[in-house]
């Protein structure tokens, strides 16, 4: 597997990717960006973001972003590993941390910095899984389509892993 070149210190960050029961049927949290923020904006993405130093691990990083973005606080032990990391082509490391809930209180959107929040079924989301064809055929691109949002980049890597691990 190709690892993109990459600053000799690519900004660390974090998100929480959760999935959950809804109507019976596995689904996962996502959100799509503010249209305003500087990096990433309007993108399908996980709760997340850039590490803190108070934050004192990535762990907490991804909780701490989660709560300020759509309001899910969750204690460190609802988390029940970490998947690969994966790397942007903005030069961020992303460390993707997993929890399973049986379902999720009423979530709000901060506007600031998340436009929408998705709860996307598992099974028609992993249906649409396919190279990204913006990229070359032995890079590690894949893309998703959820009613009219493409996903694609590092959330598309971390949902195929998810893909491949169930």
């Amino acid at each position: 597997e190709l690892e993109p070149a990459l600053e000799p210190h690519p900004q660390l960050a974090a998100v929480l990717v959760t999935l959950f029961i809804k109507s019976g049927q596995p689904h996962v949290l996502l959100i799509r960006r503010s249209g305003n923020l500087r990096s990433h904006a309007g993108e399908i993405s996980f709760p997340g973001g850039v590490f803190e130093p108070e934050d004192e691990s990535l762990l907490n990083t991804a909780l701490r972003e989660t709560h300020e973005e759509v309001g899910l606080e969750l204690p460190p032990g609802d988390v029940i590993g970490r998947l690969p990391t994966v790397y942007t082509l903005t030069e961020f490391k992303v460390s993707p941390f997993l929890t399973l809930q049986s379902s999720l209180p009423r979530l709000r959107a901060n506007p600031r910095e998340v436009d929408e929040i998705i709860e996307a079924p598992l099974a028609p989301l992993f249906s649409t899984l396919q190279r990204d064809v913006g990229f070359k055929p032995e890079e590690d691109m894949w893309e998703f389509w959820y009613r009219h949002h493409r996903i694609w980049g590092a959330t598309a890597r971390i949902l195929r892993h998810i893909a491949e691990f169930l």
